[in-house]
Formats: C-alpha cells, structure tokens, sequence
C-alpha cells in the first residue's frame, strides 16, 4: 500500500480522497501499567498477621457455638413447653379416670317372690325363690319435653310471629328485587 504523503500521488487527489475519506483518528497509545512489586514482609509482621487470624478464627468459632446454643435454647424452651403439656394431659386423664371411678354405678333392683308352699310338695323345708333383676333408667337421658300450651293466648301469639316472620322476609325480597332492577337499569347522568 502506498501512503498518502507519498510522491506518487498528486497533491490534488490527495485532498480529494482525503474529503472523501473519513478521518482516521489514530489509535491511542498503549500504556504500560507497571505492576507494583510484592511487599517485603518480615517474620514478626507475619507472626502478628498469623495471630490476628488465629484470634478472628476463635471469635468466629465462639460466634457460631453462641447461635447455636441460642437455637438450641429455643428448641430446649419448646420442650419444656411440651413435657409441661404431657404432664397437664396425664393429670387431666387422673382426673378423669378418678370422676368415672367416684361416677356410681346403676343400681340394680332386686325383687324377691317367694311362692307359697303347695300341699303337693314333697319336701317342707325348701321354699322356692324367683328373683327379677329390674334395671334402673339413667334419668339424665331423659328427654324433656315441654308442655304445649294450647290457651288461645299461646295461640294467637305463635300466628303473630308467623305474620310478622313472613312480612319480614317479603320486605327483604322486594328490596333486594328494588336494588338489583336499579342496578341493572342504564344511568342517565
């Protein structure tokens, strides 16, 4: 290639082809980074390095025994918590096993029949018994049942309510139809 300020070239087609070309910025100048040497370090300034990082290393170690001792706290107070349950729970159960234990039993009834002795017995001394066993019902599960008064006054105030329930519901029917029709009419502003 030849250059620009060559001789070859004449003076006016260098100008031309330096309009037509774009300006070449020439590229920057390389820099040199000088890299920085290594500091000399002596042997006690090593030393206190390796004694700095060994007491960091130790507080490191005691930090991480800390945390865990802290979590482990937390799981040591939630056993606690559990085992004081456990106890609460198995105290209940005493309890109740004590209630049912002290709960009477049902009492059963015994009714003794002794029947006459018959001219045709055989032998004088023995008496036949029969014995019923009657159970006991458990009057807590009775069921109550109340008395309906069947007065006029009792009467009269059932169908009022009635009355009064049925207009209650139509109203909130007819409000609701109310809101909803307004809702679903187009508004004029």
């Amino acid at each position: 290639m030849t250059k620009k300020n060559s001789l070859d070239i004449p003076q006016e087609k260098i100008l031309i082809d330096e309009d037509e070309a774009p300006e070449e910025t020439p590229p920057p100048p390389i820099q040199t980074i000088a890299t920085k040497p290594k500091r000399q370090i002596s042997e006690a300034q090593r030393e206190h390095l390796n004694n700095i990082r060994a007491k960091a290393m130790q507080k490191k170690a005691e930090m991480k025994q800390e945390t865990l001792k802290a979590k482990l706290a937390k799981t040591i107070e939630k056993k606690e918590l559990v085992q004081k349950y456990d106890e609460y729970a198995e105290k209940e159960k005493e309890k109740i096993k004590k209630v049912e234990e002290v709960k009477p039993t049902k009492k059963e009834k015994k009714i003794v029949y002794k029947l006459a002795e018959s001219s045709s017995s055989s032998s004088d001394d023995e008496d036949e018994k029969v014995v019923y066993v009657k159970k006991v019902k458990d009057k807590s599960k009775k069921q109550v049942y109340h008395k309906q008064d069947d007065s006029l006054d009792s009467t009269l105030y059932r169908s009022s309510q009635e009355i009064l329930h049925k207009r209650a519901i139509e109203e909130r029917v007819k409000a609701n139809l109310i809101r909803w029709n307004n809702a679903m009419m187009p508004q004029e502003y």
